[in-house]
C-alpha cells in the first residue's frame, strides 16, 4: 500500500479522507436500470419513489427505505408521455397530451397505483381548428397543461389546468375503483380579462370529442 507524503498538511489530509468517504462503493454499476440519468420528474407515494424521464416515456420504481434499495424501470403504455402529476394517497395522478391524427390531440389523465399498474383513465379530444392567422387555433391552447388533487372528508376532487381554456374540475373514483373520475363530465371554469371571478364557460363529455374553443378575452 503506497503512503501518503508525511509533509502533507492536515486540512489536505482531512479534505482527502472527506472524498474517500463520499466516493460511491460501487461506481462501475452506473445504475443503468433507471428511467434516465437525468430525471425532472420525482414523485413519492408513501414510501415508493417514482422517478420519470424526461420525455415522460419511462419511469422507474425506487424503493429506497428497505433494507434492500431496489429498482424497477417500466415503459409508459400510451402515446406521448407522463408530463406532470400529483401525488394522492396510494397513487399518482398523471397527465398527458398528444397527438392522435393530424387534426386531433388527446389530452389524457391517469392514475398510476403504488403498485406500478395505471387505471387506464381519462382522456378528451380537441379537434385542431386552423386559422387564417395562425397554423393551429385551438390544439396549440387547449390542452392538459397542469393538475391537482383536493382531498375532502366526502369526496375527492381533480382540478385540471387547460391553458387558455380555463381550469376544470372532477370528482374522483375511489383508489381501489376501476374508474378514474366518478364524474363522466368535465366542467371548465373561465377567468375573464379584467374580472377577479371566475365563469362557467363550457362542459364536455369524458372519452368524446370536445367542441370547446379557447376563451375570448381571456
Amino acid at each position: 500500500m503506497k503512503r501518503l507524503p508525511a509533509f502533507l498538511p492536515a486540512c489536505a489530509l482531512a479534505a482527502l479522507a472527506a472524498l474517500c468517504a463520499a466516493a460511491p462503493t460501487h461506481a462501475a454499476s452506473d445504475s443503468a436500470s433507471l428511467a434516465a440519468k437525468s430525471i425532472p420528474q420525482v414523485y413519492a407515494v408513501q414510501n415508493r419513489v417514482f422517478a420519470f424521464a424526461e420525455d415522460g416515456a419511462s419511469y422507474s420504481a425506487l424503493d429506497l427505505f428497505g433494507a434492500q434499495p431496489a429498482v424497477t424501470t417500466r415503459e409508459w403504455p400510451w402515446l406521448g408521455g407522463a408530463e406532470g402529476g400529483a401525488t394522492w394517497s396510494n397513487s399518482l395522478l398523471l397527465r398527458a397530451n398528444y397527438w392522435i391524427s393530424d387534426s386531433q390531440r388527446v389530452a389524457r389523465a391517469t392514475s398510476l397505483r403504488y403498485q406500478g399498474t395505471f387505471r387506464g383513465g381519462d382522456s378528451v379530444i380537441f379537434a385542431d381548428r386552423v386559422g387564417a392567422d395562425t397554423g393551429a387555433g385551438l390544439a396549440g391552447s387547449a390542452n392538459l397543461t397542469a393538475l391537482a388533487v383536493r382531498v375532502a372528508a366526502t369526496d375527492t376532487t381533480a382540478a385540471l389546468g387547460f391553458g387558455r381554456l380555463g381550469v376544470a374540475y372532477a370528482r374522483l373514483a375511489s383508489e381501489s375503483s376501476n374508474r378514474l373520475f366518478a364524474d363522466t363530465v368535465l366542467t371548465f371554469m373561465a377567468f375573464p380579462a379584467a374580472s377577479d371571478s371566475a365563469v362557467a364557460l363550457y362542459a364536455c363529455r369524458w372519452n368524446r370529442l370536445c367542441r370547446a374553443d379557447t376563451v375570448s378575452g381571456a
